[in-house]
């Protein structure tokens, strides 16, 4: 067997050097890649929880300005301040990642990306998935809180306090501050 020469050892440093180098940009495009990705799934998290939000101000909305039409329901809505059964006329529309209503929750116990109604405040919470690219004046896990805030019919551009009564217009409004990044 012939010994290997000086040469022969430049090019197999030379191709071990090829082989980092390639090595290092494939690890560099699968980390982009994957902060793109992360990136993407907040905004497809973002995208959906305000297709929700839209849909719930739109059940409130109509059963705030047909309060006539349906009492049963607008009176539960305001005796329970739990708007998300209004989705259930079709079952399809309730999100699947509504937990229901719970007495007392602690958020921390609750999975991201999960929708419940806290009873004990009558709050509708949900708790975001992708808490890297969300703030909100909350301490503690990602959430963004909503409550049915009426309005007098007469008064619509401002928001009433205290509890609800019939015959007012009602919206869901956020509780507090919030932005996706």
């Amino acid at each position: 067997m012939k010994p290997k020469t000086a040469s022969h050892h430049r090019r197999w440093v030379l191709r071990l050097f090829e082989w980092a180098a390639l090595l290092l940009v494939i690890l560099l495009l699968m980390n982009w890649f994957l902060q793109r990705s992360e990136r993407l799934q907040a905004e497809a998290e973002r995208l959906t929880f305000q297709a929700t939000v839209d849909a719930l101000q739109s059940a409130v909305r109509c059963i705030s300005l047909l309060q006539d039409q349906r009492p049963a329901l607008y009176g539960t809505l305001l005796k329970e301040g739990n708007p998300m059964p209004l989705l259930a006329v079709a079952p399809s529309q309730v999100p699947a990642n509504y937990l229901g209503e719970l007495q007392r929750p602690d958020p921390r116990n609750i999975a991201g990306g999960q929708w419940y109604f806290d009873r004990s405040a009558g709050v509708l919470v949900y708790r975001v998935k992708n808490s890297r690219f969300f703030d909100s004046g909350w301490t503690g896990p990602a959430m963004v809180r909503y409550r049915l805030v009426g309005q007098q019919a007469s008064q619509a551009s401002d928001a009433a306090q205290g509890s609800l009564q019939k015959g007012q217009l009602l919206t869901l409004a956020a509780e507090g501050k919030f932005f996706w990044k």
